[in-house]
């Protein structure tokens, strides 16, 4: 193929157009410095003696890595909706056991709960919930970024059930703080169903916090049997 400047220069302003177009609308990925190796093979052909094929041939090399990003926002995209109404099924399957279990205690369907079991329950559902948004929350975060991968599917799986366990360890937790202060389990209501919330929505600082309690104890213990 015969090259010419002209041609040249239309495929690389066509290129730069199209990309400034199509990736200004993602913002998760940006034009990843293509937009300025363009502006600089474009610098090519217009000194005195303009180098058509280096300037062609970078051109291939950006329009393959264009391609090629074209295909990642494609799949990034797709991957994020599938992701995103999984996650959203949980936390709607969470709402409707909620108002099952609620209409059922008001309608007397079911059989009198103790109300120790009613809060480890509270404690479950509480800790699910915060940790299914947490991971709506992730998702969204990873689209803006664009560094979603298939790396995330066992963690986004397994966030509501983790959720559960943090809350029910977060009530635990609680409860156990309450019986050092005063004597007494009497921690309920509100205050435990916040603390099971924020173990879900946020396990690493719940369990750096739970860490730190587990310590005081252990030290408090060491120092009375000494």
């Amino acid at each position: 193929m015969q090259l010419d400047e002209q041609m040249v220069a239309s495929a690389l302003d066509g290129l730069a157009e199209d990309m400034s177009t199509r990736l200004g609308q993602e913002q998760a990925f940006g034009d990843q410095g293509m937009l300025k190796q363009l502006e600089d093979l474009r610098k090519k052909l217009a000194t005195a003696a303009p180098d058509l094929i280096g300037a062609y041939y970078g051109y291939l090399q950006v329009k393959e890595r264009y391609d090629q990003l074209l295909v990642r926002v494609a799949w990034t995209k797709q991957r994020f909706w599938r992701l995103f109404l999984l996650q959203a099924g949980a936390l709607v399957i969470l709402l409707v056991l909620a108002l099952g279990y609620e209409w059922g205690q008001w309608r007397h369907v079911w059989l009198s709960v103790p109300l120790a079991a009613e809060e480890v329950m509270a404690w479950i559902w509480w800790g699910s919930v915060g940790a299914t948004l947490s991971a709506l929350h992730a998702l969204y975060e990873h689209r803006l970024r664009g560094t979603l991968s298939d790396s995330l599917d066992a963690w986004l799986a397994a966030k509501p059930l983790s959720g559960g366990v943090l809350g029910l360890l977060s009530g635990l937790a609680l409860q156990v703080t309450a019986y050092g202060a005063t004597g007494d389990w009497h921690t309920q209501g509100v205050l435990s169903y916040l603390f099971a919330f924020i173990a879900g929505f946020s396990e690493r600082r719940f369990l750096t916090y739970l860490q730190k309690r587990v310590s005081q104890l252990t030290q408090g213990t060491d120092q009375k049997s000494g």
